[in-house]
């Protein structure tokens, strides 16, 4: 099963503009989409954080992972975080913007995290081995890179880059749409001329390729199902 994200943003768009005729809180919003992306055949879960200690006041923003344990045991692998710097009990609408970039950055997300899906369960659940590119002095530093660097991340990141920029120039006729906040990430990890972020643009650059060659950029998935599987230590 494929994971068209030009669909899948239009179909999310088209449901988020359909709430703008209630009234919100945080906790109906969450549940609603929860059920949403589960109709959609997405095995995920979303939970809802106060984000005001990162956001300002009536901003939010998604966070998500992929667990490759809970996918090995056939639950949910996937776990989406919605932050608002908002009152709980606090009503809100949906408004065309909100439906727009909220739209985008779920679409963003999940073709992250189906990326990562598609890695894990071609190597039967195994890590990817690689040899880190470090150059930072401090310990922070240098764990961002070893994240960074990580192919995986890299082609995962080059994904949602690509997917962000052909909608935001295809979808929502954006001239000049602002650097992605990721690509700007591995910029700040690694500087302008890393072999990482030239990788990372080779890799953005052709997936945009594909991306307008087809207009699609489909990401295969398989079809989830619940169900026991086999447990195995990590560790």
């Amino acid at each position: 099963m494929d994971l068209n994200p030009i669909h899948e943003y239009d179909q999310l768009y088209d449901w988020l503009i359909s709430l703008a005729s209630k009234q919100l809180t945080n906790k109906t919003f969450t549940n609603q989409l929860s059920r949403f992306l589960n109709r959609k055949g997405h095995p995920v879960k979303i939970k809802h954080y106060s984000g005001c200690e990162i956001l300002d006041p009536g901003d939010w923003a998604f966070g998500a992972e992929y667990d490759v344990e809970l996918d090995e045991q056939g639950k949910k692998p996937f776990r989406i975080d919605y932050f608002s710097c908002l009152d709980n009990k606090k009503q809100w609408k949906m408004t065309e913007n909100k439906a727009k970039i909220m739209a985008l950055d779920l679409v963003e997300t999940l073709v992250h995290e189906y990326t990562h899906l598609k890695q894990f369960r071609s190597r039967k659940f195994k890590e990817c081995k690689f040899k880190p590119q470090l150059h930072g002095k401090s310990d922070k530093k240098r764990d961002e890179q070893v994240y960074l660097s990580n192919p995986d991340e890299i082609e995962a990141y080059a994904v949602n880059i690509s997917v962000r920029y052909y909608i935001e120039t295809k979808r929502l006729s954006i001239i000049k749409p602002e650097v992605n906040k990721d690509f700007k990430s591995y910029q700040k990890a690694f500087g302008k001329t890393h072999p990482v972020v030239k990788d990372l643009e080779q890799q953005v650059n052709r997936n945009i390729r594909h991306l307008e060659e087809t207009g699609d950029g489909a990401v295969k998935r398989r079809r989830f199902r619940m169900g026991r599987s086999r447990i195995r230590s990590r560790r």
